[in-house]
């Protein structure tokens, strides 16, 4: 049941994304392209095979990383998986450096909603910071914790900057 929930849940979000191409703002663009972007030099881990079947996606992608991430729990990875997974967020943090993306990510949402602009920048220590929101409900924010974590930690060992409270 849960995996149909699952795929029925990524095929609708696929459609509607899919469809909001002509209504969407410079910021919506910017925002989506820099979700699904695919790092230069991001290599495909072809040595590790996954005991998952859930995991044969390529998961090159800010968003495609968020995604399986969310369903751990559901996915019942084995250990394995799960630090292997762990150490591709890093991976996609490090590249996105590479590639000259400073980006942080925070979970928004919650009971007040999602704001209109999911992205903006910032400067911390002169470097200009891309700050990309990841829409969350009541109940689901916790899913994201890890991985926003684990990100933004990269990020910010890459940067040489302490995380600001």
């Amino acid at each position: 049941m849960r995996r149909t929930i699952f795929i029925l849940n990524f095929i609708f979000s696929s459609l509607i994304f899919a469809q909001n191409g002509e209504s969407s703002n410079i910021y919506e663009k910017e925002y989506y392209e820099l979700l699904n972007y695919v790092p230069q030099n991001l290599k495909n881990d072809s040595i590790y095979k996954l005991d998952s079947p859930f995991l044969k996606d390529k998961l090159n992608t800010i968003g495609s990383l968020k995604l399986y991430n969310g369903f751990r729990q559901d996915l019942k990875l084995s250990d394995k998986d799960e630090k292997w997974l762990d150490k591709r967020i890093e991976e996609i943090a490090s590249e996105l450096f590479l590639d000259g993306k400073r980006i942080l990510i925070k979970s928004v949402g919650g009971y007040s909603g999602c704001p209109d602009k999911m992205i903006d920048t910032f400067k911390l220590k002169d470097i200009e910071i891309t700050n990309l929101k990841i829409c969350n409900s009541c109940t689901s924010s916790n899913n994201d914790k890890n991985f926003i974590q684990l990100f933004n930690n990269k990020m910010y060992s890459l940067m040489k900057i302490q995380p600001k409270n």
